[in-house]
């Protein structure tokens, strides 16, 4: 779900609505959704339920929608930070948005998205996420053996 023209490396955005808009062009982009009006509407549906910001510098937007062509997950960083509500109160500086389509089985979306945040829990990975300067190192980064975590 993760490819090199999905990958922003040096975000722009300084607010958490900022950074919706910013990693979802992206998906509009590169053909993933079809509408941002209606994707950047779930996602602020879904944020209003709890925060995405999940601390440790990390969020992880994520939207069902009629809007999602094809299941994504777009990489975000920001150098300077996000202010994002997050539920430790620091900035965000790690994005993964999850573009699901509404018609993708709830359970596979969940254990991705479980995964997802299991994997960021390790200060090894976030490291590597934090200093990668292409997509091939974001991807060496999600794939760190279970033993060096």
């Amino acid at each position: 779900m993760l490819n090199p023209s999905l990958v922003q490396l040096h975000m722009r955005s300084l607010e958490k609505w900022e950074a919706f808009q910013e990693l979802a062009e992206i998906l509009l982009a590169n053909h993933r959704i079809n509408s941002l009006k209606d994707f950047i509407s779930a996602l602020e549906a879904r944020e209003k339920q709890v925060s995405t910001g999940v601390g440790e510098g990390i969020a992880i937007p994520h939207a069902i929608s009629s809007s999602v062509l094809t299941p994504s997950i777009v990489f975000g960083r920001s150098d300077q930070g996000v202010s994002y509500d997050s539920i430790d109160g620091k900035p965000a500086y790690l994005f993964f948005m999850f573009a699901i389509p509404n018609t993708c089985d709830d359970k596979d979306y969940l254990r991705t998205l479980a995964s997802m945040a299991r994997l960021l829990v390790h200060p090894q990975v976030r490291f590597a996420l934090t200093n990668a300067s292409c997509f091939d190192e974001v991807k060496t980064a999600l794939e760190i053996p279970t033993e060096r975590r």
